[in-house]
């Protein structure tokens, strides 16, 4: 049976690759791109690139076992010398710093992150013993280290594919050890063919034979999409992933010394409703939303409701004292990150945020980015409606949400520099009641200083076409997603 998945993107990145990827990136890369390790859906660490693996009594070395039938997509054989390289790659200048900080705590990370020329053994703390071992040392405890290694975004790729003089540009097109392979991208960069990859550990013989990523304009274009929007079809159902994630605005920090920002934050939040927001979702889709309290993960018990504390403050006075303390009130950027398709949930919510905050009076611009890294003018709030999975794959692990002072958090204010303290403290801490203890404090924190006005909980979902896949095998075995393992329906099945 020859059989395709269409599914459905906001845009094709020509030069995807493992430590390189955004929002738009997720799905295509987990076709090319797979984990070292897989997630059960009662969140155990389980083989996948990596067969097997042992950690010393100091819970600070470990040793990786790579499978001996791993085969990239140009026919070589995958090495432990490859996870070497791909490892200092993404430590590298030119790895986007949300998953370079994942590796940081490895042994010589500072060392490598100056550089971008790869070496072989130049990181001390990783060794390659053998083609299918190798070691990794660290030099600070981090007891959730090898579950970040569940991401598509953490995978492998060889260096022969790469440009000489840059690690970032393929040569030819993307090559990794995926369940798909490259086939073909359209003249208009629209749509990017992968066919079934016959060596990936053993053949899904029932998995689609091609997946279509399309960049669309409308759903009827599409089998799956990775967000869900208006429904204007009955052919289509919602897939809940186990994955849940949080609805939230975020600030941009972006000045060591914050007193001003800090209360023109507080002032923006007293603002919004998040009613108000919500209501740019149609009422048919909004069920998959609940309101949040809070950012920290669901499994983090005892999480105060701090919504009464804004009740009995009123905005217009607020605004008035503002300005009598500051002269004036900065110009407000909305951020409309491209990464997000014109017809997603996020969208509708950036375009709602832009208007009520125009409506109570506030200078509001709205600014396009690409990546969270670009330049940005330090005159202007910058605000991202964002979607983010802060307990992804771990639900008490919140290490990557204020890790990084390249991306959103930029500046070092005694805050933020207290709120990373803690949660590479609760990295190591192995008692889950101390830990939480810590990310409570991290929400007292954030809570005080504005960082976060989180609007609502919901889960990451697809939308699938019903008669196209069984949308139930796209979760069937694991925590993620997993194209290989995506049933096509046929008149047999149906």
């Amino acid at each position: 049976m020859n059989s395709t998945l269409k599914v459905g993107v906001s845009a094709i990145s020509k030069n995807i690759s493992p430590f390189n990827i955004y929002s738009c990136d997720y799905e295509i890369c987990r076709a090319l791109f797979p984990p070292l390790f897989k997630m059960s859906k009662e969140g155990h660490l389980l083989p996948n690139i990596i067969e097997q693996w042992e950690i010393n009594d100091c819970d600070n070395e470990y040793l990786l076992v790579l499978r001996k039938d791993i085969y990239f997509h140009n026919g070589r054989k995958a090495l432990a010398r490859d996870i070497e390289f791909s490892l200092c790659r993404g430590m590298m200048k030119g790895a986007r710093s949300t998953f370079s900080e994942l590796l940081s705590d490895i042994e010589g990370y500072e060392e490598v992150s100056q550089t971008n020329k790869y070496v072989p053994n130049m990181c001390s703390g990783i060794k390659v013993i053998d083609d299918y071992r190798l070691k990794i040392k660290l030099k600070h405890l981090n007891l959730l280290f090898l579950k970040y290694f569940t991401r598509s975004a953490l995978s492998i790729v060889p260096r022969e594919e790469f440009l000489e003089n840059d690690l970032w540009v393929w040569k030819d097109n993307p090559i990794g050890v995926g369940a798909y392979c490259y086939e073909s991208l359209s003249e208009d960069s629209k749509v990017l063919t992968l066919k079934k990859n016959e060596d990936y550990l053993e053949e899904r013989i029932d998995s689609f034979d091609k997946l279509q990523f399309v960049v669309y304009t409308d759903v009827s274009q599409v089998d799956l999409l990775a967000e869900v929007e208006n429904q204007t079809e009955n052919e289509f159902d919602i897939l809940k992933s186990p994955i849940s994630v949080t609805i939230a605005i975020e600030y941009f920090v972006l000045h060591d010394k914050d007193k001003m920002w800090k209360e023109l934050r507080s002032l923006i939040n007293l603002a919004l409703n998040k009613e108000d927001i919500l209501s740019s979702i149609p009422k048919t889709e909004r069920s998959i939303y609940s309101p949040a309290h809070s950012f920290l993960p669901e499994t983090i018990l005892d999480v105060p409701n701090h919504e009464e504390e804004l009740i009995n403050f009123n905005f217009q006075a607020a605004k008035e004292n503002y300005l009598l303390k500051w002269g004036y009130i900065p110009q407000l950027s909305i951020i409309v990150y491209n990464n997000y398709s014109e017809h997603s949930h996020l969208r509708k919510m950036q375009n709602k945020l832009y208007h009520l905050l125009s409506a109570k009076g506030f200078d509001v611009v709205k600014t396009e980015l690409s990546s969270l890294h670009e330049s940005l003018l330090d005159t202007q709030q910058h605000i991202l409606v964002s979607s983010s999975s802060f307990n992804y794959n771990d639900p008490e692990d919140l290490s990557l949400f204020f890790s990084s002072d390249k991306e959103i958090y930029r500046a070092n204010t005694g805050t933020l520099m207290n709120i990373r303290g803690l949660l590479k403290d609760a990295k190591k801490e192995i008692n889950m009641n101390k830990r939480n203890k810590m990310y409570r404090k991290v929400e007292e924190l954030v809570i005080e200083n504005s960082l976060v006005f989180p609007i609502a909980l919901t889960y990451e979902s697809y939308l699938f076409r019903k008669s196209k896949m069984d949308g139930k095998s796209f979760f069937d075995q694991f925590y993620q997603p997993a194209y290989e393992y995506i049933k096509p329906l046929t008149l047999e099945t149906m």
